[in-house]
């Protein structure tokens, strides 16, 4: 195999499904005026303060902030809600909108081993059990042996 067709699905990797067993969820709290104008800007956040405060109570909630008037909107929409805080964890990270499979980080699974890959950049890290790469990037969507490290989140 040249090295031009190496991929990740020839190195055995696959992307875990939405249903598959996780340690946490990986959401964008919506920002995008283009997507949501107007007054519908307000009701998509009580709907995401809704599915953050539920998930909450359940497991880690990775929430992807692109700014800090977008996280200023979202303190404003959970400030009343019960929240188990120990499992909300803010990333500062640019993002185009709420559907992260569109615009977040890839997690790719092998055999126990979770690894970053974007678009034709080669996978990179080799660490057991974490998300590879500067921390620049959070979450997990592997089982509980794939929790990604302390530094990577």
């Amino acid at each position: 195999m040249t090295d031009s067709a190496i991929t990740p699905k020839s190195l055995g990797y696959r992307m875990p499904a939405e249903w598959s067993r996780h340690s946490g969820t990986l959401l964008s709290w919506p920002a995008n005026r283009e997507t949501w104008p107007g007054e519908r800007l307000n009701r998509v956040e009580k709907v995401y303060a809704d599915i953050v405060e539920t998930l909450c109570r359940f497991e880690p909630v990775h929430l992807l902030i692109p700014d800090s008037a977008t996280e200023v909107r979202m303190r404003r929409a959970i400030k009343d809600r019960t929240i188990n805080a120990a499992n909300l964890i803010l990333h500062r990270i640019p993002t185009n909108d709420v559907w992260v499979r569109d615009c977040g980080p890839i997690m790719l699974k092998k055999t126990g081993t979770v690894h970053e890959f974007q678009g034709d950049k080669k996978m990179t890290g080799t660490q057991q059990g974490s998300v590879a790469g500067t921390g620049t990037h959070g979450g997990s969507t592997g089982t509980s042996e794939d929790s990604p490290a302390s530094d990577a989140i």
